[in-house]
């Protein structure tokens, strides 16, 4: 960089913009007034540099490093490109009148990163909400990475909607999207198969990948409420609900999403929310030092245990249950 960035400036040779170059750009002058935007600039190896504005207002001025004097003034036409050709290379610049009033600024190169080529794509899976689609409804489908299959990211998502094997957004469901979901409505039940296809915009052989889902859209929605039930429920004493907590096991007659509280009177001291199945599960609640110091010194305390679950129709049920801490 030093052999190049001789005291002349116009001694420097003009690099071409390669495949793998940047240009970045340094404004000045005009609406900016007298500063460069931006004054301190990060560019990788090999980009190009280039300064926009009129230099017969502001000659500009460089030298390659703090102990080598300033270049003469540049002012010829803009725009004025210089490329940084290494890891390391560094040059401050100043415009020749108004360096004293800080206009002034410094560009800096860092190694390239050169794109990681992709050697295969992401899989993605699919999932539907809500979980039970339903005739008539609206329903999303979203599409997740599955970790560990790829470098990429996809930039778009083609999705076959109606399952005839070809995307055509114009004569269907079928969409074409930026991000990993989508919705629609199917008018009657049955089962179903859509797929989805990722592009990635990033370099590599492998830039797409299909995933293919099967599901089955029900004719209503299950209007039956999930059961929960409270197989135990181990408080111990107030000592150690204190210092512990307490631990319910539940279960459902369906999986279900939980809300477990428990009050004191209708003051929430704890909440806890799980996913619940037909086996049981621990669910240990402790307490936060205030919900702790409102019961300390207090004797045969009536709590309430209080459950909202919800299944995945949307069907909804509520199970209260009081108990007594000494």
């Amino acid at each position: 960089m030093r052999a190049a960035l001789t005291l002349a400036l116009g001694a420097l040779a003009v690099a071409p913009v390669g495949a793998a170059a940047d240009v970045r750009t340094i404004s000045f002058g005009g609406p900016l007034g007298n500063r460069y935007e931006p004054a301190e600039l990060t560019v990788q190896a090999g980009d190009v540099v280039e300064w926009t504005g009129d230099f017969s207002d502001h000659p500009l001025r460089y030298r390659p490093s703090p102990s080598e004097p300033y270049s003469t003034p540049y002012t010829g036409t803009s725009p004025l490109r210089r490329t940084l050709s290494a890891a390391g290379d560094r040059f401050e610049y100043l415009c020749a009148i108004h360096g004293d009033q800080g206009m002034r600024g410094v560009v800096s190169a860092v190694a390239r990163v050169e794109p990681r080529p992709l050697t295969r794509p992401p899989l993605l899976s699919l999932r539907t909400d809500p979980r039970e689609p339903v005739a008539g409804r609206p329903v999303t489908f979203i599409a997740s990475y599955i970790a560990g299959t790829g470098d990429a990211r996809y930039t778009s998502f083609a999705w076959d909607l109606d399952g005839d094997g070809k995307v055509r957004p114009k004569d269907g469901p079928d969409q074409v999207t930026t991000g990993p979901r989508v919705t629609t409505t199917y008018g009657r039940a049955g089962r179903r198969t859509i797929s989805v296809t990722g592009s990635t915009a990033e370099p590599g052989a492998a830039g797409t990948s299909t995933t293919t889902f099967r599901f089955v859209v029900a004719a209503k929605a299950d209007s039956t409420p999930p059961a929960v039930t409270v197989v135990s429920l181990r408080p111990g004493t107030l000592a150690a609900v204190l210092r512990s907590g307490l631990t319910a096991v539940i279960r459902g007659s369906e999986p279900v999403r939980a809300r477990i509280d428990v009050l004191d009177g209708s003051r929430v001291l704890v909440r806890a929310s799980r996913r619940l199945g037909t086996r049981a599960v621990a669910v240990r609640m402790r307490l936060s030092r205030r919900s702790a110091a409102s019961l300390r010194g207090r004797r045969d305390v009536r709590l309430k245990l209080r459950i909202v679950a919800r299944d995945d129709a949307g069907n909804r049920t509520t199970l209260r249950k009081t108990f007594i801490v000494r």
